[in-house]
Formats: structure tokens, sequence, C-alpha cells
């Protein structure tokens, strides 16, 4: 289920987005010289801004169209709060969802659930730890990826998404969550947060934010499959289907 142009239009945009934001945050270093705003080097550049963000608009209406023609399309356009661009850009770094190469062979074989949460960043979060001068073992573009995919479908209030409800009720088996570790993130600078106390706001509604990108990706694998080995979806059984096994 990989698709060239799928990825080949995902990182176009992205390449076109960066190029976009740098010229515009030049644009702006330059009105703050004496002399030069207003000048015709200041048209000049955003003219040329101008060019970027119409091409970056031109690469989404692709990147929407390879989306909808993608297997995973009807599927994708049925998610109350799921963007054909959002979804683009994580096919775009991710491929399928359903295998990998082997690291060996180079052959496609089969992930699970729990392997592409790994991949993803969403693995034991006791593990997947950003750690100065060591290469972490997952693929930040798509960590992020997921990461604003879950903030999109947390905003579908009243609307009938599953997503909301499993932040909803992630918050509610968090509300009184306490730490079982030290906690940086809870702590002020230099002093995180000890054992035993409880979980500030933030770190809570980071937890519910987590379990609805693990299950946004789960029900990506999971439809990744139906379509690809024509399963039934609802008989599929993965040992992986807690999805808070391992809260950040």
């Amino acid at each position: 289920m990989n698709y060239p142009l799928l990825t080949i239009y995902a990182d176009l945009l992205d390449d076109l987005e960066k190029s976009r934001i740098a010229t515009e945050s030049r644009i702006r270093s330059l009105r703050q010289v004496k002399g030069l705003a207003g000048s015709p080097e200041e048209e000049r550049l955003d003219a040329i801004a101008m060019g970027l963000a119409e091409a970056e608009r031109a690469a989404t209406k692709e990147l929407q169209k390879a989306v909808k023609a993608h297997p995973l399309g009807p599927w994708i356009k049925g998610q109350v709060g799921l963007g054909e661009k959002q979804v683009g850009r994580l096919l775009g770094a991710l491929g399928d969802p359903l295998h990998r190469p082997d690291p060996e062979t180079g052959e496609l074989v089969q992930r699970s659930v729990s392997q592409l949460w790994s991949f993803c960043g969403y693995g034991d979060a006791r593990t997947q730890v950003r750690r100065r001068g060591q290469r972490h073992n997952w693929n930040a573009d798509l960590k992020m990826r997921a990461h604003l995919i879950a903030e999109s479908l947390i905003k579908q209030v009243g609307k009938g998404s599953p997503y909301r409800a499993v932040y909803d009720q992630a918050r509610a088996k968090y509300a009184d969550a306490v730490h079982a570790d030290e906690c940086l993130r809870c702590g002020p600078s230099g002093r995180p947060a000890q054992a035993g106390s409880p979980l500030n706001d933030g770190h809570r509604h980071a937890r519910a934010l987590r379990a609805v990108a693990k299950a946004f990706l789960k029900d990506l694998w999971v439809e990744a499959r139906r379509v690809q080995m024509h399963d039934d979806p609802h008989s599929l059984v993965d040992p992986a289907r807690d999805l808070e096994e391992s809260p950040a």
C-alpha cells in the first residue's frame, strides 16, 4: 500500500512550507533594518513569499487528491475531524501502516500495532525518551503528525467522534493520577515533581492526547489490514488492546 506520488506531494509540501516560513522570517528581519522597510528589495521578497504560498496551496490540493485516491481514502473521509492534508502528511512519512521493510532483507513484513506505535514514538514511554547525545529509535516527524491529528480529533465535541470519547475517558482515568517517578514535566526548572505527587493539568492532558493518538494509529492499522487482507475489523484481536499500558 505504498503510493510514491502521495509521498512526493507530502515531501514537496514540507519543503515549500519550510521555505515560505523561512522567507517570511527574513522579511520580518529586513523590516527592522533602517531604510529597507518599504524598499524595492522588500517588495521583491514579498513577491517571492507570495509565490511560495501559492505553490504551497497547489501542493496541498495535489496531496489531498492523492489521499482521496488512496485505498484508505474512504475511511479517512468518514472520520469526523480528520483532514486529508493532515493524514496525507502522516502517510507520506509512514508509507504502508501495515507493513515495514525488513532491516536485513529489505522485504516487506507485516508489523503489529505495537510496532506501529513504537515507530511513531508511541511505544513504551519509559524508554522512548529523548536524551542528549543519543539517537532515538522512532520517527520524530510521525510522532509530531500523529500528535497534531490527535489535537484536531479532540476538538470534535458533540459531533459523534469516537476519539473525543477516548480523550474524555482518559482524562477521567488520570484525574487523580500521581507520579510513579520524578517528573520534569510537572516540576519547575531544576526541581522535578516528586514520586507520589499529583500530575498537573498539562500532564493529564498530554496523557489523554497520547491515548487519542494511539487509538487513531490502531484504527489506521486495522483499516489497512481490512483493505489489504479483507479482514472483518470486528474480528481482529490484538494483544496491544490496552491503549495506556505505558503512560508518559
